[in-house]
């Protein structure tokens, strides 16, 4: 549930992908991300894609994907149910890679500054922002 559910370093979340919250931007769309099926698949198991074809793998996922679709009554999708030709990592300029974190500001400063990757402060906890200037850049 977990990995289904978490963001992935500049990638979205499974979920995300599925529900539709996410939008590929051009950066993304360059980058073969979609907002389909097979953005899941590289997320989940990238051996099975970014090759220049589906692998037999991928293909047998596919007509899974395909099946649960039909057994639960929906419209089946056609549109971006592949994974060949993606690159195998999320870009730093697509549309998942928000700025989240606080870490030290550039050097002679006594800010922080909003990051993409993960430490140990979180911009959605209360006060982190401050945590960040009072420890890092003031050593308190």
């Amino acid at each position: 549930m977990w990995l289904f559910m978490a963001k992935q370093g500049t990638a979205p979340s499974p979920h995300s992908i599925m529900t539709g919250f996410y939008r590929p931007n051009a950066a993304d769309l360059q980058a073969g991300h979609t907002n389909g099926f097979g953005s899941v698949m590289l997320l989940l198991s990238k051996a099975d894609c970014t090759n220049w074809q589906e692998s037999n793998n991928s293909l047998k996922m596919q007509r899974r994907f395909k099946q649960f679709e039909k057994d639960l009554g929906l419209q089946e999708d056609a549109e971006n149910l592949g994974c060949r030709r993606m690159w195998a990592d999320f870009s730093w300029g697509g549309s998942s890679n928000k700025l989240l974190y606080f870490t030290k500001g550039d050097w002679g400063t006594t800010i922080c500054k909003a990051v993409g990757w993960q430490t140990a402060y979180p911009a959605f906890e209360r006060d982190n922002y401050k945590r960040c200037v009072c420890i890092e850049q003031l050593g308190m």
